[in-house]
């Protein structure tokens, strides 16, 4: 038994289907497009779900954008489809779920863990990849141009259903099924909306935060996929600290197919398996802001002790406000400036701006900077090295600029408010190696959808 509905999210209406009712709980997390209703005309996909249903709960979601969730205007945001994962967690009440990440979903599973350890419990990958596009350092993916002519005759043939072969070769030469597959494409998304998507995925870099990765995680992938090269699994198997391999044999892209048994049987062993650490939800994947008043000391002469109080009260319950309203927390204030920290680093680059702003109101200049990585967290206050990392990067502001860490640009793929200048690179007192360091600005060329 299935039942389907809906999860409200930022407004939005996120489709769902949930099947069976064992003790686990797995949160399948979609690849480029998806239709949670569609898949299951596929006898292949129903069967695999249905072999995950006899030991779990499983639940499959359209991601926003795409099937019987909310249409957008624009590809939404990693952000944004974290949303969508934490909505139907809390919603569906799902907590300590495994996710299941196929893909890009993959990518987005990964980063899920290393930010919200405390909502789940494991995690599966399923043809993954840390980088979207080849390059010098990552030679595991082809480069950019061959990527996007490859999407590009992906496009030409959107809703035919010309390349079900790379994804499920067994079904390559069945005109049936290919039919069905081109049904669900064209279903799912059409295809000027499917080159935002493609355009923002080939942008994807997590690299960065596998090594925050805490859970147990299986790394699975097919040894002839030709989407995604198996050499990708295996290199997140090797960053992820508690990721075990298990190569699936030839297969496609997909998941589902001729082997479905011997994949579940690997999954339920991996699920049934007790971890051997405990998880250490202290240490999370978030956001620092360092900000401070430029030239304080001589403002405040200026000003005299009275009047530069009050200024300071004024600036410190407006500061609070803007950190509240993007969904930031507050840690301290430090005289003339102050630490915040927030889950999700384009919420604290939008927070930036508008804190910017706010104390230009003020008649202050100030100085922030923003970098992305490990804290830990110590009752009310936060430590580690991407706290010092955030300090020594707003140390190099000049006055009035806001400087971010080339992770928090990675991990704010699709935000087309923003644009990220590089300044160069920087040495930052007590790190080994220089840092690319990028200024923020508000992208002269964005339109609000709500405007």
């Amino acid at each position: 038994m299935s039942e389907s509905g809906y999860v409200e999210c930022d407004g939005l209406s996120i489709a769902y289907r949930s099947s069976g009712s064992g003790p686990l709980a797995i949160l399948m997390v979609p690849g480029i497009f998806s239709h949670c209703e569609l898949y299951h005309d596929f006898p292949q996909y129903s069967d695999f779900i249905a072999r995950l249903t006899e030991f779990a709960r499983v639940v499959e979601f359209d991601k926003r954008g795409q099937g019987f969730s909310d249409r957008l205007s624009a590809a939404p945001t990693l952000e944004e489809r974290a949303n969508d994962i934490s909505a139907l967690i809390t919603a569906l009440n799902l907590d300590d779920c495994v996710l299941f990440g196929l893909s890009e979903g993959a990518a987005m599973a990964l980063l899920y863990a290393a930010t919200h350890p405390s909502d789940i419990s494991k995690v599966i990958t399923f043809g993954a990849y840390a980088k979207a596009c080849g390059s010098a350092d990552y030679p595991h993916m082809p480069p950019a141009d061959v990527r996007r002519a490859a999407i590009e005759h992906t496009l030409a043939r959107w809703g035919t259903g010309e390349t079900l072969g790379i994804f499920v070769p067994e079904l390559a030469h069945s005109p049936a099924a290919q039919q069905l597959f081109g049904k669900i494409q064209r279903a799912s998304c059409p295809p000027a909306a499917m080159r935002q998507y493609f355009d923002l995925n080939l942008q994807i870099d997590i690299r960065a935060i596998l090594g925050l990765v805490q859970h147990p995680t299986l790394v699975l992938h097919h040894s002839t996929d030709q989407q995604v090269p198996i050499e990708n699994s295996t290199y997140i198997a090797k960053q992820v600290p508690n990721a075990r391999f298990e190569d699936c044999g030839p297969g496609g892209h997909f998941f589902w197919g001729n082997d479905n048994a011997r994949i579940v049987a690997t999954i339920r062993s991996f699920l049934m398996d007790r971890p051997m650490h405990q998880l250490d939800t202290q240490r999370v994947l978030a956001t620092p802001l360092f900000a401070d008043i430029v030239h304080s000391t001589e403002a405040a002469k200026a000003a005299g002790d009275h009047k530069w109080h009050v200024l300071l009260q004024k600036m410190e319950a407006q500061a609070a406000a803007c950190i509240d309203l993007f969904g930031g927390r507050l840690i301290k204030f430090t005289g003339d400036g102050l630490l915040a920290l927030f889950d999700a680093p384009g919420r604290a680059v939008d927070c930036a701006l508008n804190l910017r702003k706010t104390l230009r109101a003020l008649g202050l200049q100030s100085r922030i900077g923003l970098h992305t990585g490990e804290i830990e967290l110590r009752g009310a206050d936060i430590g580690g090295l991407a706290v010092h990392a955030a300090a020594r990067i707003e140390a190099l502001c000049q006055p009035g600029q806001i400087l971010v860490s080339r992770t928090v640009t990675e991990l704010t793929i699709g935000k087309t408010s923003l644009a990220f200048d590089p300044i160069g690179t920087h040495q930052l007192k007590g790190f080994d190696t220089p840092w690319p360091i990028f200024e923020v600005h508000q992208d002269p060329h964005y339109v609000s959808s709500t405007a």
